[in-house]
């Protein structure tokens, strides 16, 4: 076992993941976020928390795919910028080689 790395280890299958903070370009995802209405967001992101139907789902780079059922709440996107902010409701979110699509019924921007 002691040949194994471990997730803590920065050797290894591990070695290209991102420390807490890392917001370099290399490092981001491509964020899409579009409603029947607008195209609301589309650009780089270090991380995404939203409202899964059962509670918030945070997506950081490397992330395995997933699919998951939206609620409605308040969608977070990290950017090097700052947060971007909408409320969203009923939809879904996909999650492939760090590319995030938010799919919503309702995507409204939130101000400050």
């Amino acid at each position: 076992m002691a040949d194994q790395p471990t997730p803590i280890d920065r050797d290894g299958p591990w070695d290209d993941m991102p420390s807490a903070g890392d917001l370099s370009i290399a490092r981001q995802m491509r964020v899409k976020v579009i409603s029947p209405s607008s195209a609301a967001f589309d650009g780089p992101a270090a991380s995404v928390v939203a409202p899964a139907h059962d509670g918030e789902v945070g997506i950081l780079y490397g992330h395995a795919p997933m699919v998951v059922l939206l609620g409605t709440g308040e969608l977070r996107i990290h950017t090097i910028d700052g947060d971007t902010r909408f409320r969203v409701s009923r939809g879904f979110m996909q999650v492939v080689d760090n590319e995030i699509s938010v799919l919503a019924e309702e995507v409204e921007p939130i101000e400050g």
